[in-house]
């Protein structure tokens, strides 16, 4: 087991801001842990909103010291994404994800992951990991990518409280792994979601078809079309399920 400083709120306006909000403290080191009961601007990628019933998620953000260059910041997608993917496996739940860090279950959303990262100069010295998971909601907004949970998975309520440490175990398992130089590069892309799957991409105004064919040391995700293959970050493309 490792150890965590873990600070539990009823309201925040989001764990990750309220986690930066004490960098200046003694305590804003590696195992800090955020959570909340509700988050009042809970934030995903493309600056979309991470909807939670009260009381019903996983709502955390996380403090680890990764000690990396700039360039490497793809490698904390890995290891964060990778965590998330062996906790639901020791579930006997079989996930993917979605290209950077939506996890995927059945082509429906369960988990979505935000990191927010302090620099100086251009190393990484702490890295505030923002994960929410839906657990025992039952139902959902319409979103473009349809929710579940875990208890709809499981079909049990599950303890968020249990959850949550066997999810941080995870993640710093692979944490670890990382450190003692295990490439992790190779299981990142056997979970990703469509891989060498034809899909169907919105780029810009057009409706087009590729082929996930990698993702970079950089986290530009890679398709092959039927005469090229491009990279491209998450703003410029987007799919569709």
């Amino acid at each position: 087991m490792f150890s965590y400083n873990i600070i539990k709120l009823d309201n925040v306006n989001s764990t990750n801001r309220y986690a930066l909000s004490l960098k200046k403290n003694s305590f804003f080191k590696e195992g800090l842990v955020i959570t909340a009961n509700s988050q009042s601007n809970g934030e995903g990628q493309r600056g979309s909103k991470w909807d939670s019933e009260i009381s019903k998620n996983l709502l955390i953000s996380v403090v680890i010291e990764p000690k990396l260059k700039i360039f490497k910041q793809f490698d904390l997608v890995k290891i964060v994404s990778l965590g998330i993917t062996d906790f639901l496996s020791e579930n006997l739940i079989k996930s993917y994800i979605k290209w950077p860090n939506d996890i995927i279950i059945n082509k429906k959303k369960l988990a979505g992951i935000l990191i927010n990262n302090v620099i100086s100069s251009d190393n990484i010295t702490h890295s505030v990991i923002g994960i929410g998971m839906n657990i025992n909601q039952l139902f959902f907004k319409d979103y473009s990518i349809k929710a579940t949970s875990l208890g709809l998975l499981l079909k049990k309520k599950l303890s968020i409280d249990d959850v949550k440490l066997k999810l941080l175990d995870a993640i710093f398992k692979r944490l670890q792994s990382y450190r003692a130089n295990k490439d992790l590069h190779d299981d990142y892309i056997k979970c990703l979601f469509r891989h060498k799957k034809i899909s169907t991409f919105k780029l810009k105004n057009n409706i087009i078809k590729g082929k996930i064919t990698g993702v970079n040391a950089d986290g530009l995700l890679i398709i092959t079309f039927k005469k090229q293959i491009k990279e491209f970050n998450l703003k410029e493309i987007q799919m569709i399920l």
